[in-house]
């Protein structure tokens, strides 16, 4: 069984690695199997009471950007997310 990701982001283009991008590297790393959506639609993502960007929902669990940024920390969470 998968792991739900959406990515919930402002429609603003970005710079850097991507948090797709962090996220296809964290799921290798951790050989976890990720299902990935992207959001960018306002109505959407405020049904998750985010209010910065971007952030990340897991099974429905919400990760602030600052989370999702350290890789070590991503890889925790998807390794929580696996079991």
């Amino acid at each position: 069984m998968g792991i739900d990701v959406k990515i919930l982001r402002s429609t603003c283009c970005t710079t850097g690695e991507t948090v797709a991008e962090k996220l296809k590297k964290a799921s290798a790393k951790t050989n976890a199997d990720i299902r990935l959506e992207t959001l960018t639609d306002l109505q959407e993502t405020m049904k998750y009471g985010v209010m910065n960007f971007p952030s990340v929902v897991i099974n429905d669990e919400v990760y602030s950007g600052e989370e999702i940024n350290d890789s070590q920390k991503l890889e925790q969470i998807l390794k929580e997310h696996s079991n």
